[in-house]
This record gives C-alpha cells, structure tokens and sequence, in this order.
C-alpha cells in the first residue's frame, strides 16, 4: 500500500467513526424534540449554540482550525434544527393576522388609465373599483391609515429595472407583500386630436417610461424629455393643456380616457416589456398557495457575511430569484438587502431557511409570502 493510499485508508475509518457520531446525535436531537414540544419551548435556543460553538473551538489543540470548526459546527446545528422542525410540525411562517376583504378598498398611484390601475384590475377582477391616488406616499400612507386595505404598486420593471420608491415605502410604512400582478407594457406617444408627430417638442411621461423609450427619444431629439410622477397623469396634463407641440409616453387606456391621440405606436426599447406590481397591505395574510417570499435583512460590514446568508437559503431549497440592494440613510456604505425567493418544497423549509440566514444578519423581516404571478396580462 502507498502512503496515500495509507492516509485514505485512515480517513475512510475517521469518517465511518463520524458517522456513527452523527447518527448517535440525531437521536438525541429526537429527544430534544420531544422535550421542547411537550414545553412548548422555540427550536432556536442561540444562547445554547454559541455555547456549542466556543466549547467546540476551545476542544482544538490547533487553534487555526477555529474558524473551520466553527464553520463544521454551524453546518450540524443547521441539520439539528431542520430535524427538529420536522418532528415539531412546524407549519405557519407568517401569522394569520387578517383574511382577505370581500369587498377590497383598493388604491394605486397616478390617474385612470394607469398601469397601475391595469394591474389593480387584473387582480381583484372589475368589480373591485380601484381609485387613483396621487403619489406612491399617499398610496401606502392610505393603506397604513386603514383608509384602504390594499395599495397596487410598480416594484420592478423588464427593462428599467427596480422601482426604488415602492422599495422605500415598504420600509417607511411597515408594509407586507400579499400578492403580485405582471402587466405588459406597451408605451404609446399620445398627442392631441390632429397633432402631428413632427410637431411635438416636449414629452411627458413617468421616469421610467422614459428610460424604457430611450431609443424612440434618440431619434426624434427635438423631442425634450420631461419627468412626472406617473403616465396616465402626463396624458391628463397633455389633454388639459391643450398644447399641440406636448405629447406623453402612456398607454392605450390613457389615450381613451383622455381623449388623446396615438402619434406613434409601442415605442418601446423591447418589445416584451414587463411590469411586476405589488400588492402591499398594513398586515401579512397567509395565503393559500403560496410560493413566493420577500426578505428584507441587513448585514455588518464582514467579510462571507451575505455568502452566508445566500448559503443559508440554498441549503433548504430557496430559488433567489432577485437579489436587490438599497443604501441605508445617515450610514455611508451601508446596505439594507431585499430578495425573493421561491421553493418546491414544503413551507417548513422556508421557516428553516429564514431562521438559519438570520442568524448572521443584523435584521431580517419577511416582507411577506404569497403566490407568484403566472400570466402576463397586456395594458
């Protein structure tokens, strides 16, 4: 036998002896189960696991294996806990604190004939009469003062990318995601009745209907961008104005409400242009069916900190599917995360997986949990 052969040899027989270790400690995490079911006591005792970890660290002869043995035994409380869960029938992430309304008081920001509006729609069906407000503040402000029960807000779009002020008042309001809604998006330049497009010298429309529309602006540079807070509110402001040389980037819907003309049809950079809204209430609901969950967490400024967050979430079988930061005010280079992810598995695995990832984070909220939008539908 060669000496690596040798070293195999010795490995394979340390390994067959952690093994029987490993088994012999799961059936004494079974009675640990046990014992805290009967006492109704939280799986996560953090206390009794640092204990674990320094009296695992202080055992090592060779010191620069601390942060490895640490690490080792981080992975084997994680399997703990996951079996403890199991023979627990831990079943409920969120607390069921408020069923669905009957008759929904819905708000979105902008105008009639937003997107918003759209997706309002597309979620509580016709019936449910959704009203425009202003801004996205007072939106969510209406939600959190119990003057509606759910705001329809844009959180991401297939081209500009994240809508940071939903991102913001999700924060500031204390609001929970409980459903989602894609909406195509088909942009429009809508001019007065008998306005020529060779006329127009000013465009107004939502930020990012204009970046989305970049390539139409590029070639008609007569055209000079303006900036407002949402489409359907440019095509009302167009319709009131009535100034010829003024158009807005908007929808079909917003061109019907207001009178407006297509000067020019899907101006759109892509042609598959997306919008992912939100449904935000002032509580979570456990929905039916879920599939789909938003975290927020923040992190010290450490090195493998987030790597191990993401492991976390990995190991119990979460599919992250975005991943999206925001600077924290009043603290420079400093970041809160927010992330969605989605699993196959049961509910269990995700009441593991956050409990896990929180261990090294600073703060970790779930945002919600609800079902992930299957259908785009068109504006």
């Amino acid at each position: 036998m060669d000496e690596l052969a040798g070293y195999r040899a010795e490995i394979d027989q340390i390994d067959g002896e952690l093994v029987a270790l490993f088994q012999r400690r799961m059936e004494v995490v079974s009675q640990v189960a046990a014992y805290k079911r009967e006492r109704g006591m939280e799986v996560l005792q953090p206390q009794r696991e640092q204990q674990v970890l320094d009296k695992a660290e202080a055992l090592l002869t060779d010191k620069s294996l601390a942060p490895a043995v640490r690490q080792l035994f981080e992975t084997l409380m994680a399997v703990s806990r996951s079996l403890q869960h199991e023979a627990l029938g831990d079943d409920q992430v969120l607390p069921q604190v408020q069923q669905w309304k009957a008759s929904p008081r819905v708000v979105y920001p902008g105008a009639e004939g937003a997107f918003s509006e759209q997706a309002a729609l597309d979620f509580f069906g016709q019936e449910a009469a959704p009203k425009a407000l202003t801004t996205f503040e007072k939106a969510a402000a209406a939600v959190k003062a119990g003057q509606a029960d759910y705001a329809v807000l844009p959180i991401e779009n297939s081209t500009a990318g994240s809508v940071e002020e939903t991102y913001r008042l999700l924060g500031v309001y204390g609001l929970s995601i409980v459903g989602e809604q894609l909406v195509r998006v088909r942009h429009h330049l809508l001019g007065l009745p008998g306005s020529k497009l060779e006329d127009i010298r000013q465009v107004r429309s939502h930020p990012q209907a204009i970046a989305q529309c970049h390539g139409f602006l590029l070639t008609h540079p007569r055209m000079a961008a303006v900036a407002g807070i949402n489409t359907a509110l440019c095509a009302r402001m167009v319709a009131e104005t009535g100034d010829a040389s003024a158009a807005a980037i908007a929808s079909l819907r917003s061109a019907r409400q207001y009178g407006l003309t297509v000067l020019s049809q899907d101006i759109q950079d892509l042609r598959y242009n997306v919008t992912r809204f939100i449904v935000a209430a002032a509580a979570p609901i456990q929905v039916s069916g879920a599939d789909k969950a938003t975290i927020m967490f923040c992190l010290d400024n450490k090195a493998g900190q987030l790597a191990r967050v993401l492991t976390a979430l990995g190991r119990q079988g979460m599919n992250l599917t975005k991943l999206e930061s925001r600077p924290i005010p009043d603290t420079p280079w400093a970041y809160t995360f927010y992330a969605d992810i989605q699993w196959t598995r049961d509910r269990r695995a995700l009441y593991r997986a956050l409990e896990e990832a929180g261990r090294d984070a600073r703060e970790m909220r779930l945002l919600g949990l609800y079902q992930a939008a299957r259908k785009e539908d068109e504006g």
